[in-house]
């Protein structure tokens, strides 16, 4: 959970092209469990590392009666930087640029509330139960140091972190008012976790693609000459990637699926 913490604020400030430079987490209990706390403390400490950002400290704080039983709140915020001038805003995307859409690693943070619905309402064997929790609880991916890499080598057009809200939301984020984009859906694979929470809460295309990221927790957008050697370099990483779309003239809404 500590991973999760950092990856929502690191992957948002990745998208404008700002380097993580560091993060502060904020604790909270009505009684401080020392193993538990440290458990968590060090999940943000190591997601820090590996996003080279420096954990510069946090509030840990025990509220007897605030909160009930073994409940917390756990909080943060981090700052980067990006010079000016090299700020993405999504300003320079065309028509005819490329969608890449990078791995997701399940859920990533977003839509528990629907999950833990449709996880209490299922009749599943205990066995396959634990392995669906296994798979919703798989600690986000950390973008920064892929994407900090590829704005090195390549000219970003634009960049989509899929938090909540999906595709469907957070790409029309990224574009200049008069564009959309047409998202190829038999592009990639809908992983397991997502098929399964489909299936079981009866949830249609449009409100997954509207809830959760659907296996894509990164959009990239660039020139079309570019995006095989983006691609390599995104595998190179050992993330895998996938041609999910183009940006087209807008005509109504700014995300069809096709």
């Amino acid at each position: 959970i500590g991973q999760d913490l950092v990856a929502m604020c690191v992957n948002d400030l990745i998208v404008c092209g700002a380097k993580p430079l560091f993060f502060l987490d904020y604790f909270a209990s009505s009684k401080l469990e020392v193993n538990e706390a440290s458990r968590i403390i060090k999940s943000i400490a190591d997601a820090c590392k590996n996003s080279n950002c420096a954990l510069l400290g946090g509030e840990t704080a025990e509220m007897p009666g605030h909160y009930v039983g073994k409940n917390f709140d756990l909080a943060g915020f981090s700052v980067g930087c990006v010079e000016k001038a090299k700020i993405i805003t999504g300003d320079s995307i065309e028509e005819g640029n490329v969608l890449i859409g990078i791995e997701s690693s399940g859920p990533h943070s977003n839509g528990f509330s629907l999950i833990r619905k449709i996880i209490k309402k299922s009749s599943m064997k205990e066995n396959d139960l634990n392995k669906i929790t296994e798979l919703a609880l798989k600690p986000t991916h950390l973008y920064p140091n892929l994407i900090m890499q590829l704005i090195n080598q390549f000219k970003i057009n634009g960049m989509a972190h899929i938090t909540g809200g999906g595709l469907t939301e957070n790409i029309p984020r990224s574009l200049p008012e008069h564009l959309a984009v047409e998202i190829y859906l038999d592009s990639w694979q809908l992983p397991e976790i997502f098929r399964w929470l489909q299936d079981n809460g009866n949830i249609t295309q449009d409100d997954m693609l509207r809830i959760f990221n659907c296996g894509i927790g990164m959009v990239l957008v660039v020139n079309e000459d570019i995006s095989e050697n983006v691609k390599s370099e995104i595998k190179n990483n050992a993330f895998e990637c996938f041609d999910i779309g183009k940006v087209i003239k807008k005509d109504g809404e700014s995300v069809i699926y096709s």
